[in-house]
């Protein structure tokens, strides 16, 4: 093949994969297979991430047409533009510069759905192109029923309409502990005979269920987009820890055997202080790993485990974490 690159594929049987290859009749001289190069992977989390690396130094001109199934969604608003608007999109550079991103997302349903979630909790404008007529615009039907607080012909300024933005933008930053906070503070106005405040604040607290489907159970801002994937080891009843930090993913550690609880503490230590030194690198090649990682994180596999660095929770998941994906490991195929 002249040392170019015919095939690039993962497979679980590579005699029988490499058998098929050679069988094939040779057409043209120069298609005629040379070498066999052999990456190992352990899980199919890293074989995808393998497959990913190599077809972009070996096929440029085309391996992109492969990555339309791996990717995540998110949602972007920058509080500070003239007339803020949500928007969603799959590819990060092609979102706005500046403001705020929160994901990820599984799709673009899902991302459209918390855009739309977001509008109704916090009585945002529906309509972005009547809202950029303001003060001048004609308010829509939102504005009869209570809904809108109509920035767009003058009934708010938009300085305040920023302000309640921003703090949609800070519910979508952690929209448990919102949910929560609004639960506390209904049951305090109830506690207070305050029934006309506890009913609107249930009706908030309503709305914001919205946030709690599976397809928003990884919805954060893009900052916080840093994990501990675990995945099958090479050996039987291991597992392989990954550092996933925006774009980057590094391979950190093997768990070949059970793991107590000093040793769990130490290395989700090592994995926060790491984390913390990786930027959100927003180039071509990390945004394409970020995809990949996104679309694992949604599939249902027992083989795949993923603790959030840096949340409430991450010291009590992560030894879990690899005891399932150990446990998953150590049953024999069918």
């Amino acid at each position: 093949a002249a040392g170019g690159t015919l095939a690039l594929a993962g497979t679980a049987n590579l005699r029988r994969r490499v058998r098929e290859r050679l069988a094939e009749p040779v057409v043209d001289e120069r298609f005629r297979v040379e070498h066999i190069r052999v990456c190992r992977a352990a899980s199919e989390f890293e074989r995808d991430w393998a497959y990913l690396q190599h077809a972009r130094q070996r096929l440029p001109a085309t391996y992109r047409a492969g990555l339309e199934r791996w990717r995540g969604w998110f949602i972007h608003c920058d509080a500070e533009m003239p007339f803020p608007r949500f928007v969603r999109g799959c590819d990060l550079a092609a979102l706005p510069a500046g403001g705020d991103c929160f994901g990820p997302l599984p799709d673009t349903r899902a991302a459209q759905g918390v855009i739309d979630a977001v509008e109704d909790l916090f009585d945002l404008c529906r309509y972005h192109h009547i809202l950029m007529e303001a003060p001048h615009g004609r308010a829509c039907a939102y504005k009869e029923m209570g809904r809108c607080p109509a920035p767009c012909d003058g009934t708010i300024g938009m300085d305040r309409y920023r302000a309640m933005v921003r703090d949609a933008l800070s519910f979508l930053a952690a929209p448990a502990d919102k949910r929560a906070t609004i639960e506390r503070a209904m049951q305090t106005a109830a506690s207070e005979l305050d029934f006309e405040r506890a009913t609107v604040l249930r009706r908030r607290w309503e709305r914001a269920a919205a946030f709690e489907r599976p397809a928003c159970r990884h919805l954060r801002r893009l900052g916080d987009f840093r994990f501990a994937f675990v995945a099958n080891g090479e050996r039987r009843r291991s597992a392989r820890v990954f550092l996933v930090v925006g774009g980057w993913i590094t391979p950190w550690v093997d768990v070949p055997e059970a793991i107590d609880g000093g040793a769990v503490s130490s290395l989700l230590a090592t994995l926060d202080d790491a984390a913390r030194t990786c930027p959100i690198d927003r180039e071509p090649a990390a945004l394409e790993n970020m995809g990949l990682a996104c679309w694992h994180m949604f599939r249902d596999d027992a083989a795949l485990s993923f603790v959030r660095l840096g949340s409430a929770d991450a010291a009590s998941r992560l030894g879990p974490a690899i005891e399932a994906v150990q446990t998953a490991a150590s049953v024999e195929p069918p």
